[in-house]
């Protein structure tokens, strides 16, 4: 096992120590922070939900170089570390917001799969209905039932 444990979804990522094997993802989307001076990406599971991992400063050239948007990748060696207060924006919108974030690092690689995994993996995230939306927030305000 080389010392990386090995995920096949994003409900499996808990310990911010150690480093994972993403079996497979999709990469849905790609964009640079010009606030944060870093490269996000947000990427589905095979279960349909998503995560954001972050690219460093030093490595969006890499990235920038590399055909990952739609691509369906086996991803390598990379950690996992909290979003904090301030999530990452697009044209002043956060997409996506959670707890963790996949932090890319040097050592990380994107391996793509064949074509038979490609076929039957989802493409788009599932999205929450208006109503569960509207409860979610509901109980964040503290008025939950």
């Amino acid at each position: 096992m080389n010392g990386h444990i090995y995920v096949d979804a994003f409900s499996l990522l808990l310990n911010y120590h150690l480093w994972y094997v993403l079996i497979s993802v999709r990469v849905d989307f790609i964009w640079r922070d010009s606030r944060a001076n870093k490269l996000f990406m947000v990427l589905i599971d095979q279960n349909r939900e998503k995560l954001l991992a972050v690219v460093p400063q030093q490595m969006m050239r890499f990235i920038y170089g590399w055909n990952l948007l739609g691509g369906v990748f086996s991803l390598n060696h990379f950690q996992i570390e909290p979003t904090y207060a301030e999530y990452p924006r697009y044209q002043e919108y956060s997409l996506l917001r959670g707890d963790l974030m996949i932090k890319i690092s040097n050592n990380t690689r994107f391996n793509r799969l064949a074509d038979a995994i490609i076929s039957w993996f989802p493409v788009f995230p599932l999205v929450p209905s208006i109503k569960s939306l509207v409860e979610n927030r509901w109980k964040d305000n503290g008025y939950g039932r």
